[in-house]
């Protein structure tokens, strides 16, 4: 039974910090003025590498599960936040 929290709570932290990971190569903390070509897949993929992680705690039902229903919500909203972002610059017209 301590081994089913354990890896609830892991899976959850893993997923948190998958999402932090994704957020600074996103913003430029890790790789700053670096090309945008490999930032965005790996700050995407990062993203939804958290919210697996996070689906997976939630599904096989592992301890702690209000906190995998908190990281897969939060890297859904980056995701959605992203795509937003590239929808909008996509239709800004090039100077």
């Amino acid at each position: 039974m301590e081994q089913r929290k354990r890896s609830g709570v892991v899976l959850g932290i893993t997923s948190l910090v998958a999402l932090g990971l994704g957020l600074l190569l996103f913003f430029e903390v890790i790789r700053p003025f670096r090309d945008g070509n490999i930032d965005m897949p790996l700050a995407i993929g990062c993203a939804v590498a958290g919210a697996l992680l996070a689906l997976i705690g939630v599904v096989r039902r592992r301890g702690a599960v209000w906190l995998n229903v908190v990281a897969l919500l939060l890297n859904i909203l980056a995701l959605i936040a992203v795509g937003l972002i590239v929808m909008s610059l996509s239709h800004m017209p090039l100077m």
